[in-house]
């Protein structure tokens, strides 16, 4: 099935250049519509920040955050004890696993807290977004109070949503023999909250990575919800730990009416290219989308439901 083009007429890269030509293709089973009746309510966590912390300036926490909705619970943070703690000042965001797949906004979404200092409870509470009550498609700040200090959940329940997977692969370093070592940032948002910016890499020059021509990128999130009729914006900004500026550019992917694959090419100035690769799919198929996926799912649920009982 022909699917026209999602990439902007004349699209610029900051580095000057016209953007590659997209490329899509259709999904496995082609012809499925995945917006309209398919779509369906969908979460995204922003953060979870530790708001305040109380008589002191910093702590050691461990425990437990679960996100639990329609889809069954994924566990975000797991530090089980205090030889793992992670040390955090007040302010400062808990360092969240990304959910490593879509969240279903059909029910209540909810944030279980099991988090301890020490032997000492710090703070064991319920957040939730409630579907009744709470407003859709808008950040909303979802607030926790404990012995030991106060967390916020920031959060954003999009009414009809349809589901992104995004993959990055480098095609072209400076040469095809020598690889290529990395920093920077990519970062992902949707056209519906543009500021709130997800980051799906993100290394600092003393962090950096190893990678030859082929590697994909390895993300910490590659997830993302969309809602109907509007496009998901990936900005990259990588530098060369030898030669400083490696790329920049962005491009904006449409949500389509059809499951596909799309394929977009960010070029630096020297001959260095990424491959930006987004599958769109509806919730259930993404869930369901291949056996070890499903597997892991089952197998996670079923983990994290007998932790919750």
């Amino acid at each position: 099935m022909a699917l026209e083009s999602n990439s902007r007429p004349n699209d610029v890269e900051a580095d000057g250049k016209l953007s590659s030509r997209t490329v899509v293709s259709s999904a496995p089973s082609s012809g499925r519509r995945i917006q309209d009746d398919y779509a369906m309510p969908l979460a995204e966590i922003f953060e979870v920040r530790l708001v305040e912390i109380r008589g002191k300036p910093s702590v050691s926490i461990h425990g437990k955050l679960d996100i639990e909705s329609g889809g069954g619970p994924v566990r975000i943070f797991d530090r089980p004890d205090e030889t793992c703690a992670h040390r955090i000042r007040s302010k400062e965001p808990i360092p969240i696993q990304a959910p490593w797949r879509a969240i279903s906004g059909l029910s209540d979404v909810v944030l279980r807290i099991k988090l301890k200092e020490g032997q000492k409870e710090f703070i064991k509470d319920i957040i939730y977004f409630d579907p009744s009550r709470d407003k859709h498609n808008r950040v909303l700040i979802k607030r926790s109070v404990g012995i030991g200090g106060s967390l916020a959940m920031k959060l954003a329940v999009y009414e009809s949503a349809v589901v992104a997977t995004i993959e990055i692969k480098l095609i072209s370093g400076k040469s095809s023999q020598e690889k290529s070592r990395l920093y920077g940032r990519i970062a992902a948002s949707n056209s519906l909250l543009p500021k709130m910016e997800t980051l799906l890499f993100s290394k600092k020059r003393g962090d950096h990575i190893e990678l030859a021509c082929g590697d994909n990128i390895p993300l910490c999130r590659s997830v993302k919800p969309v809602p109907d009729d509007e496009s998901l914006q990936i900005q990259v900004r990588l530098y060369d730990l030898s030669g400083g500026y490696f790329l920049t550019g962005s491009k904006y992917f449409v949500s389509p009416k059809y499951a596909c694959d799309v394929v977009e090419y960010i070029d630096g100035r020297h001959g260095q290219r990424i491959e930006v690769k987004v599958t769109w799919d509806d919730y259930t198929s993404h869930i369901l989308s291949n056996g070890a996926c499903s597997l892991q799912y089952c197998k996670r649920q079923s983990t994290v439901k007998k932790e919750l009982s």
